[in-house]
């Protein structure tokens, strides 16, 4: 089995990984992952809600999918199925790791390592950054100036610091083994992003030039402007990233990036083809319109924004390229929405062969049920209440051999569901515009329009009768059933013989919330199926 390494690269490139947490809980992800972040605005709100999420997959996949435990997913189920791993030290790597008043000048020591702007290496200096770009804070990202990111990244790998002593013992092992598979994402217009991507893509060429191996293979998400901001909410002053500048710093980026695998693909004489390409695989997201996003922050805590359908679409990006790899050199594919007025389930693309309307479908759905009614079925005190309903004797009492089920992990899934849950219905929420309508799921019904301090929507308290009648029409395409036959569906369930403990009720569930509503029947029992 090939290796998988995915890493977010600054704000839009932790949004990604964020999705493409929730594609593996969904079932869409690859087998194993290896995951990273990169990003210099370490208290960062968008960074933060991705590590959280992470923490929240990781606890449950270790508790629902190891052998030893005494909670199992059977192996047929798609929760939680793949495996993720990450660096020893973190998640998140900060080039510049406690920056606090640090900047461009302060970090290359420019006054005693150069020689001011008398020395020669100082003026040189001078030349390249301006006195605004070598003076930018650290403390809250590169602030849309990829150069002085490109600078600072490059001088932690100069000093064998951080990530990439991680990845580069990975890429290793991988080469060594059954090959590997790394896919970068970033968007190519703001700062900490813009100046990474190249800067690792063109790191990992050269170790994989060193060996001349093809057997690790590099793909990558290059994210054009999909969102604006107000002017008005933002600071008057140049260390900030400037929305307007966004498409010609894009344009920018998009002829560098030609110039640089155009010199890449031929060697220094330039008379033969070079064995490895930048890339292997290349995919363009962008949004026309942006989206705009409802306040503006510097960076920080505060600087927590709602997930949006580029973000999804790379996350989408990253399962495809890990499920098939790459298609062979010069092919072309374009994806667009098919009305100028709304984007749909069928303008989303496949992940392999698979669209993924029927996973991310059944994922909500399993998550809304777990939210708002069964997870306060499982807590402490409830067995003599639902003991006399079949689906919690068959499904719930009995793999628990009569035990309550285990509060920490009832808390776990209720915390991953509900965060999920919110994440999908905010991610067609927020990106929808007066032009376009994003209409993947219809929540309306759960939710007051409001979203929270974490950048995602708030639920509204309690299930109410217009919420029971959407559960029907909560996926907004295809025939889904309705909350009385998903009931009827797992209430006539029998324990998958695979399954154990908590993991019974949890498979159990999710088949029933699937677009047929199926689970395994009590008759396999009759049928000398299970025990």
């Amino acid at each position: 089995m090939s290796k998988n390494f995915l890493l977010g690269l600054g704000g839009s490139g932790s949004k990604s990984v964020e999705a493409f947490l929730h594609l593996a809980a969904a079932g869409l992800g690859p087998p194993e992952a290896w995951l990273a972040l990169v990003d210099q605005d370490e208290a960062n709100g968008n960074l933060g809600r991705t590590v959280e999420t992470f923490k929240n997959y990781e606890k449950l996949q270790t508790e629902l999918r190891r052998a030893e435990g005494g909670h199992e997913l059977p192996p047929d189920c798609p929760l939680f199925k793949t495996r993720l791993k990450t660096r020893s030290a973190s998640l998140a790597w900060c080039p510049v790791g406690n920056s606090g008043a640090m900047n461009l000048e302060r970090l290359f020591n420019r006054a005693a390592a150069m020689g001011g702007s008398a020395g020669a290496l100082g003026q040189l200096f001078d030349t390249l950054y301006s006195h605004d770009e070598r003076h930018v804070p650290f403390a809250g990202g590169y602030r849309g100036k990829p150069a002085v990111g490109a600078a600072a990244i490059l001088s932690r790998r100069l000093e064998a610091d951080g990530l990439w002593i991680d990845l580069e013992s990975q890429i290793r092992q991988a080469q060594g083994g059954e090959g590997g598979r790394i896919f970068l994402i970033g968007s190519i217009f703001g700062g900490t992003g813009a100046a990474s991507l190249p800067t690792l893509a063109r790191l990992i060429h050269t170790a994989r030039a060193k060996v001349g191996d093809r057997n690790v293979q590099v793909g990558a998400v290059l994210l054009l402007p999909y969102f604006t901001f107000d002017p008005a909410d933002r600071p008057d002053n140049s260390q900030v990233a400037h929305a307007e500048h966004f498409l010609e710093q894009a344009r920018a980026a998009l002829t560098y990036y030609v110039h640089l695998m155009k010199a890449l693909d031929l060697p220094a004489d330039g008379r033969s083809a070079s064995a490895q390409s930048l890339f292997d695989t290349l995919y363009v997201v962008g949004g026309n319109p942006s989206i705009p996003l409802p306040t503006y922050s510097v960076g920080g805590e505060e600087q927590c924004n709602p997930p949006l359908l580029p973000e999804l679409i790379a996350g989408l990006a990253a399962c495809d390229f890990f499920e098939r790899g790459p298609e062979g050199k010069g092919r072309l594919r374009f994806l667009s929405s098919h009305s100028k007025d709304a984007i749909t389930w069928a303008d989303l693309p496949f992940v392999g062969g698979d669209r993924p309307e029927e996973a991310l479908g059944q994922y909500a759905r399993f998550c809304q049920q777990i939210t708002r009614v069964y997870a306060a079925t499982l807590k402490p005190g409830q067995r003599e209440r639902w003991f006399p309903q079949s689906w919690y004797r068959e499904l719930v009492d009995r793999p628990l051999q009569g035990a309550s089920p285990p509060v920490e992990m009832v808390e776990a899934l209720e915390q991953f569901s509900s965060r999920a849950l919110r994440w999908l219905l905010t991610c067609p929420f927020a990106s929808s515009t007066g032009r376009h309508r994003v209409t993947l799921f219809e929540g309306q019904a759960l939710h007051d329009g409001r979203l929270g301090r974490d950048g995602l929507l708030t639920l509204k308290a309690g299930m109410d009768p217009a919420e029971q009648a959407g559960f029907r029409t909560l996926v907004a395409r295809g025939t889904w059933p309705d909350m009385a036959q998903m009931f009827g569906a797992l209430d006539a369930a029998w324990p998958h013989p695979q399954a154990r403990g908590l993991g019974t009720f949890a498979h159990a569930l999710h088949a029933a919330c699937g677009s047929e509503g199926r689970s395994r029947r009590r008759r396999g029992r009759e049928q000398g199926e299970g025990s």
